[in-house]
């Protein structure tokens, strides 16, 4: 793990410390920030599928009701 950020670091360590000493040494470790745009998640809901949607960068939330013939 790339020490220049002491912060990160020792927040990871002290939060995920098994994590920290399984994969700090390793030499290719990359670590990437992902920023959501939207999120679907489908579930059931009273035996009736639906989706329901979080539109993170327009702080918009719904939910739709799937209905099959």
């Amino acid at each position: 793990m790339d020490e220049s950020n002491a912060e990160f670091a020792s927040k990871y360590k002290r939060h995920f410390e098994g994590s920290y000493l399984a994969y700090s040494g390793l030499k290719d470790v990359i670590l990437i920030e992902v920023i959501p745009k939207k999120v679907i998640a489908w579930k059931y809901v009273g035996g009736k599928p639906i989706k329901d949607y979080l539109h993170v960068s327009e702080n918009e939330a719904y939910r739709e009701v799937l209905e099959f013939i």
